[in-house]
């Protein structure tokens, strides 16, 4: 008995995730993307920090409720920052630039990020519908040094 539980436990613990992971489907105009940047009072602050200057709306807020990042780096899901670059060239030319929605506590930090703030987003990018699907948001405030 204890060998078909060590056998059940093995199969648990290694199969699983690789379902899970194969469950994980992305069309063609999905992209994973991290980026990395200063939060902005505007667009003409936002190129001055930056190499990109992106507008981030919300789902369900006012079209004037927009958060500006100048993006200092960009990278695909393997790091690949040349693709990074090119996701986020794919929503130029819109404002907001992408739209974002997620759980609540994470659009609403990316939402409060106080001007001059460091921010790292993670999330996944549909180039065709400019939507950001915000996986995780780290805001590092002005004058804390990290």
């Amino acid at each position: 008995m204890s060998k078909a539980c060590r056998l059940l436990t093995a199969f648990v613990i290694f199969a699983l995730p690789v379902t899970g992971r194969a469950q994980l489907q992305f069309s063609d105009t999905q992209r994973i993307i991290t980026m990395h940047g200063t939060v902005a009072a505007d667009r003409k602050a936002a190129q001055k920090v930056g190499y990109d200057a992106i507008s981030i709306g919300f789902t369900g807020a006012p079209p004037d409720a927009i958060r500006w990042i100048g993006v200092v780096k960009a990278e695909a899901y393997d790091g690949d920052a040349f693709l990074g670059k090119d996701i986020l060239d794919k929503v130029d030319g819109y404002t907001p630039n992408l739209l974002a929605s997620g759980k609540s506590d994470l659009v609403t930090a990316l939402r409060n990020a106080p001007t001059g703030s460091r921010i790292a987003i993670t999330g996944v990018v549909d180039e065709e519908s400019r939507s950001l699907l915000v996986g995780n948001v780290k805001v590092t405030p002005p004058g804390s040094g990290h």
